[in-house]
Protein backbone atom coordinates (compact mmCIF):
# COMPACT_ATOMS: atom_id res chain seq x y z
CA UNK A 1 0.00 0.00 0.00
CA UNK A 2 1.30 3.73 -1.26
CA UNK A 3 1.12 6.60 0.62
CA UNK A 4 -1.38 8.92 -0.05
CA UNK A 5 -0.40 11.73 -1.64
CA UNK A 6 -0.63 15.29 0.62
CA UNK A 7 -2.02 17.63 -1.43
CA UNK A 8 0.32 20.99 -0.67
CA UNK A 9 -2.59 22.84 -0.24
CA UNK A 10 -3.27 21.14 3.00
CA UNK A 11 0.00 22.73 4.65
CA UNK A 12 -0.89 26.27 3.91
CA UNK A 13 -1.85 26.99 7.02
CA UNK A 14 0.94 26.07 8.90
CA UNK A 15 3.19 28.82 6.82
CA UNK A 16 3.65 32.00 8.43
CA UNK A 17 2.00 34.97 6.53
CA UNK A 18 4.47 37.63 5.36
CA UNK A 19 3.37 39.85 7.92
CA UNK A 20 3.69 37.16 10.77
CA UNK A 21 7.69 36.06 9.49
CA UNK A 22 8.92 40.20 9.30
CA UNK A 23 7.60 40.50 12.62
CA UNK A 24 9.14 37.37 13.87
CA UNK A 25 12.38 38.35 12.17
CA UNK A 26 12.40 42.04 12.88
CA UNK A 27 12.50 41.47 16.51
CA UNK A 28 14.59 38.64 16.85
CA UNK A 29 18.09 39.46 18.08
CA UNK A 30 20.51 40.60 16.32
CA UNK A 31 17.98 41.69 13.71
CA UNK A 32 15.94 44.06 16.03
CA UNK A 33 19.06 45.47 17.45
CA UNK A 34 20.94 46.07 13.92
CA UNK A 35 17.42 47.88 13.19
CA UNK A 36 17.65 50.38 16.13
CA UNK A 37 21.03 50.70 15.75
CA UNK A 38 20.26 51.52 12.55
CA UNK A 39 17.46 54.08 13.83
CA UNK A 40 19.47 55.34 16.50
CA UNK A 41 22.26 56.31 13.95
CA UNK A 42 19.90 58.34 11.69
CA UNK A 43 18.75 60.78 14.86
CA UNK A 44 22.68 61.16 15.33
CA UNK A 45 23.21 62.55 11.71
CA UNK A 46 21.29 65.69 12.30
CA UNK A 47 21.89 67.18 8.71
CA UNK A 48 20.46 63.91 7.02
CA UNK A 49 17.77 62.40 8.43
CA UNK A 50 16.78 59.45 5.85
CA UNK A 51 20.24 57.52 6.00
CA UNK A 52 22.75 57.10 8.56
CA UNK A 53 26.02 57.67 7.75
CA UNK A 54 29.36 55.20 8.10
CA UNK A 55 30.47 57.61 10.83
CA UNK A 56 27.27 56.99 13.60
CA UNK A 57 27.04 53.47 12.36
CA UNK A 58 29.91 52.22 13.02
CA UNK A 59 31.80 48.28 13.40
CA UNK A 60 31.94 49.22 17.31
CA UNK A 61 28.12 50.34 17.44
CA UNK A 62 27.69 46.74 15.56
CA UNK A 63 30.24 44.50 17.27
CA UNK A 64 27.65 42.47 18.94
CA UNK A 65 26.50 41.05 15.88
CA UNK A 66 29.71 42.19 13.56
CA UNK A 67 30.45 38.32 12.55
CA UNK A 68 27.09 38.22 10.84
CA UNK A 69 27.80 41.73 8.93
CA UNK A 70 28.46 42.03 5.53
CA UNK A 71 28.85 45.79 3.63
CA UNK A 72 28.69 46.41 0.18
CA UNK A 73 29.93 49.05 -1.92
CA UNK A 74 27.47 49.97 -4.75
CA UNK A 75 29.63 50.55 -7.47
CA UNK A 76 27.46 50.10 -10.63
CA UNK A 77 24.79 47.85 -11.97
CA UNK A 78 26.91 45.34 -12.69
CA UNK A 79 29.59 45.78 -9.66
CA UNK A 80 28.64 45.36 -6.42
CA UNK A 81 31.36 44.71 -4.48
CA UNK A 82 32.07 43.16 -0.75
CA UNK A 83 33.69 46.22 1.07
CA UNK A 84 33.52 43.96 4.73
CA UNK A 85 32.63 40.41 5.72
CA UNK A 86 32.28 39.44 9.25
CA UNK A 87 34.04 35.90 10.24
CA UNK A 88 31.08 33.90 10.47
CA UNK A 89 29.71 34.85 6.97
CA UNK A 90 33.54 33.79 5.12
CA UNK A 91 33.58 30.56 7.30
CA UNK A 92 29.93 29.67 5.80
CA UNK A 93 31.33 30.63 2.36
CA UNK A 94 34.08 28.60 2.65
CA UNK A 95 36.79 31.54 2.31
CA UNK A 96 36.89 35.38 2.57
CA UNK A 97 34.52 37.16 -0.30
CA UNK A 98 36.18 40.57 0.66
CA UNK A 99 36.67 42.73 -2.36
CA UNK A 100 34.71 39.97 -4.39
CA UNK A 101 31.97 41.32 -7.20
CA UNK A 102 28.82 39.84 -4.88
CA UNK A 103 27.45 39.24 -9.07
CA UNK A 104 30.16 36.77 -9.88
CA UNK A 105 28.90 34.60 -6.90
CA UNK A 106 25.52 34.33 -8.36
CA UNK A 107 24.28 32.81 -11.22
CA UNK A 108 21.22 32.77 -13.10
CA UNK A 109 17.71 33.90 -12.00
CA UNK A 110 19.02 34.77 -8.62
CA UNK A 111 21.99 36.76 -9.95
CA UNK A 112 19.02 39.04 -11.37
CA UNK A 113 17.11 39.06 -8.46
CA UNK A 114 20.63 40.06 -6.10
CA UNK A 115 21.44 42.86 -8.60
CA UNK A 116 17.17 43.87 -8.32
CA UNK A 117 17.57 43.90 -4.64
CA UNK A 118 21.02 45.58 -4.00
CA UNK A 119 20.58 48.24 -6.57
CA UNK A 120 16.52 48.97 -4.71
CA UNK A 121 18.53 49.40 -1.62
CA UNK A 122 21.29 51.65 -2.58
CA UNK A 123 19.26 53.86 -4.94
CA UNK A 124 15.81 54.21 -3.62
CA UNK A 125 16.75 53.67 -1.33
CA UNK A 126 14.30 50.95 1.03
CA UNK A 127 15.13 48.31 3.79
CA UNK A 128 14.73 44.77 2.77
CA UNK A 129 14.53 41.26 4.20
CA UNK A 130 15.07 38.34 1.88
CA UNK A 131 14.83 34.59 2.69
CA UNK A 132 16.99 32.81 0.06
CA UNK A 133 18.98 29.48 -0.32
CA UNK A 134 22.75 29.36 -0.86
CA UNK A 135 24.51 26.30 -2.30
CA UNK A 136 28.19 26.64 -0.33
CA UNK A 137 31.25 24.97 -2.18
CA UNK A 138 31.66 22.18 0.94
CA UNK A 139 27.80 20.92 -0.89
CA UNK A 140 25.69 22.23 1.84
CA UNK A 141 22.79 23.93 0.74
CA UNK A 142 21.00 26.45 3.38
CA UNK A 143 18.31 28.97 3.85
CA UNK A 144 19.67 32.44 4.28
CA UNK A 145 17.71 35.25 6.11
CA UNK A 146 19.38 38.96 5.16
CA UNK A 147 18.07 42.47 6.56
CA UNK A 148 19.92 44.81 3.97
CA UNK A 149 19.78 48.61 5.13
CA UNK A 150 21.44 51.51 3.22
CA UNK A 151 23.88 53.92 4.74
CA UNK A 152 25.64 57.07 3.37
CA UNK A 153 28.71 57.09 2.66
CA UNK A 154 32.15 58.75 2.89
CA UNK A 155 31.67 62.17 0.72
CA UNK A 156 32.56 60.90 -3.20
CA UNK A 157 32.33 57.35 -2.30
CA UNK A 158 29.86 54.87 -4.14
CA UNK A 159 26.39 53.92 -1.87
CA UNK A 160 26.95 50.89 1.05
CA UNK A 161 24.81 48.93 1.99
CA UNK A 162 24.79 47.51 5.20
CA UNK A 163 23.26 43.47 5.57
CA UNK A 164 23.35 41.39 8.76
CA UNK A 165 22.98 37.81 7.04
CA UNK A 166 21.66 34.80 9.62
CA UNK A 167 21.67 30.88 8.58
CA UNK A 168 18.32 29.51 8.25
CA UNK A 169 17.88 25.74 8.01
CA UNK A 170 20.42 23.30 6.11
CA UNK A 171 17.68 22.21 3.46
CA UNK A 172 20.40 19.72 1.58
CA UNK A 173 24.09 18.03 1.24
CA UNK A 174 25.04 17.91 -2.53
CA UNK A 175 28.51 17.74 -4.32
CA UNK A 176 31.16 20.16 -3.14
CA UNK A 177 31.39 23.26 -5.32
CA UNK A 178 33.87 25.35 -6.91
CA UNK A 179 32.22 28.25 -5.61
CA UNK A 180 29.34 29.32 -3.30
CA UNK A 181 26.47 30.53 -5.37
CA UNK A 182 24.29 32.79 -3.46
CA UNK A 183 20.32 33.28 -4.00
CA UNK A 184 20.22 30.07 -5.90
CA UNK A 185 16.61 30.30 -4.80
CA UNK A 186 14.87 32.93 -3.26
CA UNK A 187 11.83 32.70 -0.86
CA UNK A 188 10.21 35.55 0.17
CA UNK A 189 11.81 39.37 -0.33
CA UNK A 190 9.71 42.10 2.07
CA UNK A 191 10.23 45.58 1.39
CA UNK A 192 10.07 48.20 4.22
CA UNK A 193 9.64 51.92 3.32
CA UNK A 194 12.04 54.57 5.33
Amino acid sequence: MSDPQLDQDEFSDFRESDDEWTTRVLTSGPFANLLSDWHEARQTDSGNTKLPTTSSLTAEKMSPYLKDISIFDYISHDEIVYRFVGTDIAERMGHDVTGENVLALSEGPGQSHVQKVLRRVSQTPEIVLVSYLNAYSSGRQAGVISLMLPIQGPKNAPPRIVALHRPDTVRSYLGKRAKVQIGKIVDRTIWISI
